[in-house]
């Protein structure tokens, strides 16, 4: 034999094998194919020698063996900028860059051809056996078949139980032979009839009395023979394939590394003989090509049928190299014993194309017949397309291509391509099925690894990204109201269609298999754009990190359940930017509205979601707002509190969303939240301080406090508990609560309404049209029977049908024409015109009372009035307006601020009352507040603020007051375009009584104006508050030696806006400037100062002087000379602490004026004073002297200053310098050291 073209005998035989193994090489073309014989003997024949079955009633194999085809090389990975990350010793399979050559590699195992000898004769020569390889069928393990279908099982041993039973117990055993044998040759008579078509024969085997024991059919031939009619005469079970191990006689194609790949049982593989050579004397690369084997012989074109599965994976063999330990497949609970996605249980430990965990999916989902597909039917695997598939001594060719959806349970790839020449990878890419959390929608992991040349080196490098392949999701339908109730989006869409190349996935899921990590670049998760639609179909755009998880995470409730865990210990937050989301079902426009900033959500399984989504390709989770950072429009536009607060959805609301939530309570306050007036009571009327702690919100009256779940309980209830609705600094007056004087019993109707919206210039009026209407109704009760009450039935009635006939403007299918509608609009519209111009004239003159009221309809006149107009087409050119707004085409022009509340306010305390209400009944409180700021460049803002208090009395203190201020009006109003004004009226009879310790000064309250303080002489506005009030000075009165001079009488009220309460001063005279009485050569005066709160006496002092006082005057010279003595009282409370002081003075003073060009004036001051606060008496005496001389002038001052301690008073000096009591042993006294400094 030639060297060229040898046959040579390898001189060992495998398992089973009937002769020894033989080894075909070829230097020419480098073939080299070892071959093995299973059931066949050499039999010498005159033309040679061939290849016979040994048994003929067994089949025989030839086998062509071939050295590996595959190289599994490491790779590297690579960051979105295309630079590798830089090595990291704490992750070794984390990203590294590249190693200088060689880089670790493993070689596949050897692969394997098995064909399938019957009757054939083979030639025993080289040309014969390859000649066999294209021509001989392909032995192949059952699960390689071409198409869905399996095994069909005969169960004839079903029949031996009556049979055993007839013959004895013991007749099982000793018939078992038998029957295995004949069962044996029904199903190779059935098979061979069916495959030459004769259907009615190989029936009538199954029928035979002879057919029992088991015995197999394949798929072809149990569905050539009809198996559906044979099932009523031979029980049949149907058993479709599971994958396993391939046996030494049948194919497996070890291409990739650990990947055996086989074709199905009609392919063929087509090969050269002899080399071959061009006609320049060069040598094909001899290789075997795999087609499609036809009567024609093999077809390597492109077919449909031209593919093969992935039949096993040496990953699953239990090996002691392995690190994972598998174990065997068990058909449907495939995929439970799968390795880490980390590549943390590979063995070989390194980054690769394909790990051990895809390599085993692979061989499931193409291969596995008994899975269940993701609805829970049956899966029918694909198989895996082939565009080239080839083997050499040099390695293979594969250029392969398979997708499919993923069966349930723990199979994740959804698309597998590879290509690769000689046995080297080029490109392969590996698609995982996941979901994108929290929202849920469907994405891809894809893994891509291909060759390119770095440095001149072509190494693998190894990417990942992730692909959206479901770009919108609703949400509100699971049946579950923890899930439906709690997002507070109806759908989101994801714009962005795919990541750049990410960082290394760091999985948050150990115990699952598969990936669940935060797409990141560069340590930063990814933000991907999002695109939400709010419950009122406001579109919000965001971003921000989503967390992706595979496939198998959404396998069954145990691991949505980890899952879900897992995510929920680190949620991700999604940055909003202030947009408005509306988090409930809207009954007026924004009254569930909040500018939000941030959102987390949290994941969870809705109770019975497996059974209404069975198919695993849906999420099993789904979203729920855990909390979100958002501003109250209502707080921000009303108080200024623009302070994100953190929100979430309170379980009650959860429960039964406003069915038994009388408060319309949507969303909780993780803490309460301060809405506070008390430093800016100018934005709720002055005087009154309406502020809470703000635990929740309602769609009804905005922000509401106490405890969340008595506002669920209590609302509307009779022992609603008011107190517990505001804060501790919800005050009236400054100073009592207004939970102590607020009537309990309210309805949610009571509640102060706090509420922001958003308008268009035509929604604007729309609304402002059916508060006109609201209030007028009102009003028409409260007022008695009249002409004013009359009038405002009137408008109310206008103002209604004006609101119909807007509210008609919205599109309709049915109904009247839009003409017809139009003109109906625009009449009700000049009816309420006609109306509004005599309403406010004839509610002009009414209650005090109802002062509130009248300037929130005057204002509300006033903006209808200015967009009413006065023509026709005025008229029609705004309910064109109205019916555009209506439709949805006009944006919001104005943002719009509201706090309207009417309380009864009773008296208190209960015993001793302080606040006592007129009529001895419950008072009443109007508060109203209308802010608008508009959207569009150039407008103004305006603000309406009104409040009003009926008449009541103020008893300081209780039973037995010292001063009772009879209130007639209090009221106070900030109009757009007005100035600031309060409004206080005493009673003219009894608005001012001094009483008790004050009873001297009654005698002034008769010349005391009560209404002094309406439109009073000045008004004085700041930041700090508004004070109004007079100053009055009085004549002197001088008759003959008897004179008093310098009298004033002076009263101020103050509204602060900070913190303090009201204040009422009553002065007569100051301090700086004091009355005079004088007699002759005697005189004296003084001044009364008293400044009252609701609370206290906040500063009372009094005055007296008494002395004599000469002038002489003798022309070119003057003098004058006075000796005083007087006693001053103080009291006064400053920060709860009241202080006193009491002192007596003596003051005498001597001035001398010539020709007023020398002057020369002494003054001696002597006081004595007791501080209460300090305990002490104060001594200060002083003397100073001036003199001035033209325009020169000298002063002299000086003064010293005494006190003497009480009981209680300062230190001594032996205190002072005594041993200090915690001082150590054997130091010195601070004595001592004193007197040693001064010491010789």
């Amino acid at each position: 034999m030639r060297l060229a073209h040898t046959l040579l005998t390898a001189g060992q035989t495998g398992p089973h094998e009937s002769l020894p193994r033989v080894r075909l090489f070829r230097s020419t073309d480098l073939l080299d194919v070892t071959m093995s014989f299973v059931n066949l003997s050499i039999d010498h024949q005159a033309n040679g020698p061939i290849l016979r079955r040994t048994d003929a009633a067994r089949d025989g194999y030839l086998c062509a063996h071939f050295s590996g085809q595959h190289l599994h090389e490491e790779a590297f990975f690579e960051k979105a900028d295309g630079i590798p990350f830089p090595r990291t010793p704490a992750a070794p399979l984390g990203n590294e860059p590249p190693t200088l050559p060689p880089v670790r590699t493993r070689i596949a195992a050897r692969s394997r051809l098995a064909f399938k000898v019957t009757d054939e004769h083979v030639p025993y020569t080289p040309a014969g056996l390859l000649a066999a390889m294209r021509t001989l069928p392909l032995n192949v393990v059952p699960h390689a078949v071409d198409s869905a279908g399996g095994l069909i099982v005969l169960r004839t041993d079903r029949l031996l139980a009556p049979i055993a039973g007839s013959l004895g117990a013991d007749a099982l055993p000793r018939i078992s032979a038998t029957l295995q044998t004949a069962g044996r040759t029904l199903a190779a008579a059935a098979a061979i009839q069916a495959r030459f078509g004769d259907a009615a024969a190989a029936e009538a085997l199954t029928a035979a009395s002879v057919a029992l024991g088991s015995f197999e059919l394949s798929r072809l031939a149990a569905e050539a023979i009809g198996a559906r009619r044979v099932i009523p005469q031979v029980v049949v079970d149907l058993r479709p394939p599971s994958p396993r191990a391939p046996t030494s006689t049948e194919t497996a194609l070890e291409l990739p590394f650990r990947l055996q790949l086989s074709p199905h049982d009609e392919g063929g593989f087509a090969h050269a003989t002899l080399p071959a050579k061009s006609v320049s004397g060069q040598v094909e690369l001899w290789h075997t090509r795999f087609g499609v084997r036809t009567p024609m012989g093999i077809d390597e074109g492109p077919r449909t049928d031209r593919t093969v599965r992935a039949v096993w994976a040496r990953d699953f063999d239990e090996t002691p190299d392995f690190g994972f330990h598998a174990q065997p497949l068990r058909g449907s609970d495939a995929g439970t014993e799968f390795p880490n996605a980390d590549q943390s249980d590979d063995q070989p430990r390194w980054r690769s194309p394909l790990n051990s965990r895809d390599r085993m999916m692979l061989v499931h989902e193409s291969s596995n017949f008994r899975l269940a597909n993701s609805a829970g039917g049956r899966y029918v695997p694909p198989s895996v397309h082939v565009d080239r598939l080839m083997l050499s001594a040099m390695g293979g060719w594969l250029s392969s291509a398979f997708s499919t959806t993923p069966p349930r349970g723990n199979t994740t790839i959804e698309e597998w391509v590879h290509h690769a020449a000689l046995g080297r990878d080029g490109f392969v890419k590996v698609v995982y099925a996941g979901f994108l959390m929290p929202f849920g929608h469907r994405a891809s992991l894809v893994k891509v690894t291909e060759r390119k040349v770095k440095s001149g080196i072509a190494y693998l490098f190894q990417r990942m990204y992730v692909v959206v392949r479901e770009r919108m999701r609703s949400y509100g339908a699971t049946g579950d109201p923890t899930f439906d109730l709690t997002m507070p989006f109806t759908s989101v869409q994801i714009a962005t269609e795919s990541t750049p190349d990410l960082d290394s996935p760091v999985d948050r899921t150990p115990s699952i298999a598969g990936f669940m990590f935060v797409p990141s670049i560069d340590g930063r998760a990814f933000r991907f754009k999002m695109v939400g639609v709010d419950l009122v179909g406001r579109l919000v755009e965001f971003d921000g990190p989503l967390v992706f998880a595979e496939y198998d995470h959404n396998a069954n409730p145990a691991t949505v359940q980890t899952t879900s865990n897992a995510f929920n210990a680190s949620p991700v937050s999604f940055d909003l930017r202030g947009q408005k989301v509306a988090y409930a079902p809207s009954v007026e426009p924004d009254d569930t509205t909040l500018a939000t900033t941030s959102m987390t959500f949290d994941v969870g399984a809705p109770i019975g979601v497996f059974t209404k989504r069975p198919d695993q390709a849906q999420t099993h989770w789904e979203p729920r707002l855990r909390t979100a950072d958002t501003v109250v429009p209502a707080m921000n536009m009303l108080a200024s509190a623009n302070t994100p607060v953190t929100v979430k959805y309170p379980a009650r609301y959860v429960e039964a969303q406003f069915s038994g939530n009388p408060t319309e309570v949507f969303l909780e306050l993780t803490s309460p939240a301060a809405l506070d007036f008390g430093t800016q009571s100018h934005r709720s009327g002055g005087f009154v301080a309406p502020s809470l702690d703000v635990t929740a919100l309602s769609r009804a009256s905005g922000p509401v406090g106490g405890p969340p779940a008595a506002l669920f309980t209590g609302g509307g209830a009779p022992d609603f508990d008011i107190a517990n609705f505001f804060s501790s600094s919800a005050k009236l007056f400054g100073l009592v609560s207004l939970g102590d004087l607020v009537v309990s019993g309210l309805n949610v109707a009571s509640l102060p309404r706090f509420v922001a919206q958003g308008f268009d210039a035509a929604t604007m009026f729309a609304t402002n049209v059916e508060r006109l209407q609201d209030l007028c109704a009102r009003l028409a009760v409260q007022l008695p029977a009249g002409a004013a009450a009359a009038q405002l039935q009137t408008t109310a009635t206008a103002a209604a049908a004006g609101a119909a006939a807007l509210a008609a403007l919205a599109p309709t299918s049915g109904g009247p024409s839009v003409d017809a509608r139009r003109t109906s609009a625009i009449a009700a519209l000049g009816q309420l015109t006609a109306a509004m111009s005599a309403v406010v004239p004839a509610v002009a003159g009414e209650p005090a009372a109802l002062r509130a009221d009248r300037e929130v309809l005057d204002t509300i006149v006033d903006r209808l009035t200015d967009q009413l107009g006065t023509g026709a087409i005025q008229l029609g050119t705004l309910v064109d307006l109205v019916a555009r707004a209506a439709a949805g085409d006009i944006l919001p022009e104005t943002m719009r601020g509201r706090l309207d509340w009417a309380a009864e306010l009773r008296p208190w305390p209960k015993s001793g009352s302080i606040f006592v209400p007129d009529g001895g009944g419950n008072g009443r409180l109007t508060v109203a507040v209308d802010v608008q700021a508009p959207t569009t460049p150039g407008g103004e803002p305006s603000a309406l603020v009104s409040c009003a208090i009926s008449p009541f009395k103020l008893r300081l203190i209780g039973d037995t007051p010292f001063i009772t201020l009879h209130f007639a009006k209090l009221e106070f109003s900030s109009v757009p375009g007005q100035k600031t004004d309060v409004n206080v009226e005493f009673d003219r009879s009894d608005g001012v009584v001094f009483g008790g310790p004050l009873a001297f000064v009654e005698t002034l309250r008769s010349i005391i104006p009560m209404d002094g303080f309406s439109d009073p002489p000045y008004l004085d506005v700041s930041a700090s508050g508004i004070r109004a009030g007079f100053d009055l000075p009085i004549p002197s009165v001088a008759i003959g030696i008897f004179a008093l001079t310098n009298i004033s009488l002076s009263a101020a009220f103050e509204v602060p806006f900070i913190g303090e309460s009201i204040a009422v001063r009553f002065g007569f005279s100051t301090r700086e400037n004091p009355f005079r009485l004088s007699i002759s050569l005697f005189a004296g005066g003084g001044f009364f100062g008293i400044v009252i709160t609701p609370q206290e006496v906040r500063e009372l002092e009094a005055a007296l002087e008494f002395g004599a006082a000469v002038e002489l005057n003798f022309g070119v010279a003057s003098g004058s000379v006075s000796v005083m003595a007087g006693i001053y009282f103080r009291l006064r409370t400053e920060s709860g602490k009241t202080s006193a002081l009491l002192a007596g003075y003596f003051r005498a003073r001597g001035e001398v004026d010539v020709l007023g060009l020398i002057t020369a004036s002494i003054e001696i001051y002597l006081e004595l004073s007791y501080e209460t606060a300090s305990g002490k008496a104060v001594g200060r005496a002083s003397i100073s002297v001036e003199v001035s001389v033209c325009m020169l002038s000298f002063s002299v001052s000086i003064s010293v200053e005494k006190k003497f301690a009480s009981s209680a008073g300062d230190p001594t000096f032996a205190q002072v310098m005594g041993t200090h009591p915690d001082a150590l042993p054997g130091t010195g006294r601070p004595w001592d050291a004193y007197c040693d400094a001064f010491a010789g």
